[in-house]
């Protein structure tokens, strides 16, 4: 849960942000959103990561970097959307 709150703020700054930006250049940043979201999933990008591990588990350094992260990945939920299910995951 304590993701949830990072990449809630992410995403209200993202589409905050995107609504403000010309269309010629949302449309830009889509296109380069997507090629980059084609080469993760076509290069499957992975990391042996464990269901089992516990929040508590993490060390300070690491949790901070996964706030960072999710805020991050909300962020380009709120602006873009296109995909954000592979990037949660």
């Amino acid at each position: 849960m304590f993701l949830a709150v990072p990449a809630i703020i992410g995403s209200m700054l993202g589409a905050r942000i995107i609504v403000s930006i010309p269309d010629k250049f949302v449309k830009m940043i889509l296109l380069v959103a997507m090629l980059i979201a084609i080469v993760i999933i076509f290069f499957k990008l992975k990391r042996n990561i464990s269901t089992e591990t516990q929040v508590e588990q993490f060390s300070l350094k690491k949790k901070i970097l996964l706030c960072l992260s999710f805020f991050l990945i909300g962020f380009y939920g709120g602006a873009i959307q296109a995909g954000i299910g592979f990037l949660i995951l």
